[in-house]
Protein backbone atom coordinates (compact mmCIF):
# COMPACT_ATOMS: atom_id res chain seq x y z
CA UNK A 1 0.00 0.00 0.00
CA UNK A 2 2.90 2.35 0.75
CA UNK A 3 4.56 1.65 -2.59
CA UNK A 4 1.24 1.85 -4.43
CA UNK A 5 0.52 5.26 -2.90
CA UNK A 6 4.01 6.50 -3.76
CA UNK A 7 3.55 5.29 -7.35
CA UNK A 8 0.15 6.99 -7.73
CA UNK A 9 1.41 10.25 -6.20
CA UNK A 10 4.49 10.23 -8.47
CA UNK A 11 2.43 9.48 -11.59
CA UNK A 12 0.10 12.39 -10.89
CA UNK A 13 2.82 14.87 -9.91
CA UNK A 14 4.92 14.15 -13.01
CA UNK A 15 2.06 14.53 -15.50
CA UNK A 16 0.71 18.06 -16.03
CA UNK A 17 -2.46 16.76 -17.69
CA UNK A 18 -3.25 14.53 -14.70
CA UNK A 19 -2.59 17.35 -12.24
CA UNK A 20 -5.15 19.47 -14.07
CA UNK A 21 -8.00 16.93 -13.76
CA UNK A 22 -10.41 16.75 -10.83
CA UNK A 23 -10.41 12.93 -10.84
CA UNK A 24 -6.64 12.71 -10.49
CA UNK A 25 -6.53 15.33 -7.74
CA UNK A 26 -9.09 13.29 -5.74
CA UNK A 27 -6.99 10.15 -6.28
CA UNK A 28 -3.92 12.15 -5.22
CA UNK A 29 -5.63 13.19 -1.96
CA UNK A 30 -6.64 9.59 -1.21
CA UNK A 31 -3.11 8.37 -1.92
CA UNK A 32 -1.54 11.15 0.17
CA UNK A 33 -3.60 10.39 3.27
CA UNK A 34 -3.20 6.66 2.68
CA UNK A 35 0.58 7.06 2.54
CA UNK A 36 0.59 9.13 5.72
CA UNK A 37 -1.42 6.54 7.65
CA UNK A 38 0.36 3.50 6.17
CA UNK A 39 3.82 4.75 7.07
CA UNK A 40 2.77 5.01 10.71
CA UNK A 41 0.89 1.69 10.61
CA UNK A 42 4.17 0.19 9.39
CA UNK A 43 6.18 1.93 12.11
CA UNK A 44 3.61 0.57 14.55
CA UNK A 45 5.12 -0.62 17.81
CA UNK A 46 8.45 1.09 17.17
CA UNK A 47 6.76 4.45 17.91
CA UNK A 48 5.28 3.18 21.18
CA UNK A 49 6.64 3.85 24.63
CA UNK A 50 8.62 0.90 26.04
CA UNK A 51 6.86 -0.84 28.93
CA UNK A 52 8.21 -3.24 31.50
CA UNK A 53 6.24 -6.15 30.04
CA UNK A 54 7.42 -5.82 26.42
CA UNK A 55 10.40 -3.85 25.23
CA UNK A 56 11.32 -5.79 22.11
CA UNK A 57 10.17 -3.46 19.31
CA UNK A 58 9.15 -0.40 21.29
CA UNK A 59 11.69 2.40 20.95
CA UNK A 60 9.45 5.47 20.99
CA UNK A 61 8.39 8.07 23.50
CA UNK A 62 5.26 10.08 24.21
CA UNK A 63 5.92 12.42 21.28
CA UNK A 64 6.45 9.66 18.70
CA UNK A 65 3.33 7.86 19.92
CA UNK A 66 1.25 11.04 19.71
CA UNK A 67 2.53 11.89 16.24
CA UNK A 68 1.95 8.32 15.10
CA UNK A 69 -1.57 8.33 16.52
CA UNK A 70 -2.30 11.71 14.95
CA UNK A 71 -1.08 10.57 11.51
CA UNK A 72 -2.99 7.29 11.60
CA UNK A 73 -6.16 9.02 12.82
CA UNK A 74 -5.89 11.79 10.21
CA UNK A 75 -5.50 9.22 7.45
CA UNK A 76 -8.32 6.99 8.67
CA UNK A 77 -10.60 10.03 8.88
CA UNK A 78 -9.82 11.53 5.48
CA UNK A 79 -9.58 8.38 3.34
CA UNK A 80 -13.23 7.26 3.63
CA UNK A 81 -14.49 10.80 3.03
CA UNK A 82 -12.34 11.18 -0.07
CA UNK A 83 -13.56 7.78 -1.29
CA UNK A 84 -17.12 9.04 -0.84
CA UNK A 85 -16.19 12.18 -2.76
CA UNK A 86 -14.76 10.03 -5.55
CA UNK A 87 -18.05 8.13 -5.69
CA UNK A 88 -19.92 11.43 -5.89
CA UNK A 89 -17.52 12.52 -8.64
CA UNK A 90 -18.37 9.42 -10.69
CA UNK A 91 -22.08 10.07 -10.28
CA UNK A 92 -21.83 13.75 -11.18
CA UNK A 93 -19.42 13.26 -14.08
CA UNK A 94 -20.95 10.14 -15.61
CA UNK A 95 -24.67 10.30 -14.78
CA UNK A 96 -25.09 14.07 -14.81
CA UNK A 97 -22.51 14.78 -17.52
CA UNK A 98 -20.70 17.63 -15.78
CA UNK A 99 -17.64 18.95 -17.58
CA UNK A 100 -14.24 19.43 -15.93
CA UNK A 101 -14.68 23.20 -15.38
CA UNK A 102 -18.07 22.75 -13.73
CA UNK A 103 -16.70 19.93 -11.55
CA UNK A 104 -13.78 22.11 -10.46
CA UNK A 105 -15.96 25.14 -9.61
CA UNK A 106 -19.02 23.47 -8.10
CA UNK A 107 -17.71 20.24 -6.62
CA UNK A 108 -13.97 19.78 -6.10
CA UNK A 109 -13.39 23.10 -4.38
CA UNK A 110 -15.90 22.24 -1.65
CA UNK A 111 -14.62 18.70 -1.29
CA UNK A 112 -11.09 19.86 -0.47
CA UNK A 113 -12.29 22.80 1.64
CA UNK A 114 -14.34 20.49 3.87
CA UNK A 115 -12.65 17.09 4.04
CA UNK A 116 -9.08 18.29 4.63
CA UNK A 117 -9.75 20.89 7.34
CA UNK A 118 -12.43 18.87 9.15
CA UNK A 119 -10.21 15.77 9.24
CA UNK A 120 -7.31 17.89 10.48
CA UNK A 121 -9.36 19.54 13.23
CA UNK A 122 -10.82 16.22 14.39
CA UNK A 123 -7.31 14.70 14.49
CA UNK A 124 -5.88 17.70 16.40
CA UNK A 125 -8.52 17.65 19.17
CA UNK A 126 -7.16 14.43 20.79
CA UNK A 127 -3.71 16.08 20.96
CA UNK A 128 -5.08 18.78 23.25
CA UNK A 129 -7.11 16.26 25.27
CA UNK A 130 -4.11 13.92 25.61
CA UNK A 131 -6.03 11.00 24.11
CA UNK A 132 -3.35 9.46 21.88
CA UNK A 133 -1.75 6.37 23.34
CA UNK A 134 -0.88 2.72 22.81
CA UNK A 135 -3.61 0.81 20.99
CA UNK A 136 -2.57 -2.80 20.36
CA UNK A 137 0.27 -2.70 17.83
CA UNK A 138 0.18 1.03 17.05
CA UNK A 139 -0.74 4.35 18.65
CA UNK A 140 -4.26 5.71 18.27
CA UNK A 141 -7.03 7.47 20.19
CA UNK A 142 -7.48 5.69 23.53
CA UNK A 143 -9.22 6.35 26.82
CA UNK A 144 -6.63 4.62 29.00
CA UNK A 145 -2.88 5.12 28.72
CA UNK A 146 -0.72 2.11 29.58
CA UNK A 147 2.29 4.38 30.11
CA UNK A 148 0.63 6.37 32.93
Amino acid sequence: SIFGSIWVITEILLDKRKRSMCYHRLIFAISFFNLLADIWFYVGERAQIPTYERRDWKHGNVTTCRFSGFSVYLGTLAIPWYNAALTMYYYIAVCRGWEEDKLRRNFERYVHLTIGPISLIVAIVPLFLDLYGVFYTYCFVVQYHAEK
